[in-house]
């Protein structure tokens, strides 16, 4: 087993998370709500939403291939 799995998650800030990833806002927020990124369900300091850098790293690629898919549906020949 990797040494990774046994270190704490990195959690990352909502500000934080959107730049780890490069989403933009709506990007963010629209994958949010699909369900591909998830908050951690423990908040932190002052109410912050927190994210763990391995969740974001699958949903971030999902999001993605999501808007991969829907270009192609939208524009077959590109």
């Amino acid at each position: 087993m990797p040494d990774d799995y046994l270190r704490e998650p990195l959690v990352l800030t909502t500000e934080d998370a959107r730049n780890y990833i490069g989403f933009t806002r709506e990007m963010f927020r629209e994958a949010l709500d699909m369900g591909l990124i998830r908050r951690l369900p423990v908040p932190g300091p002052r109410g912050a939403h927190l994210y763990d850098v391995r969740d974001l790293e699958v949903g971030g690629q999902r999001y993605l291939d999501y808007l991969k898919r829907k270009h192609a549906d939208v524009n077959p020949s590109a």
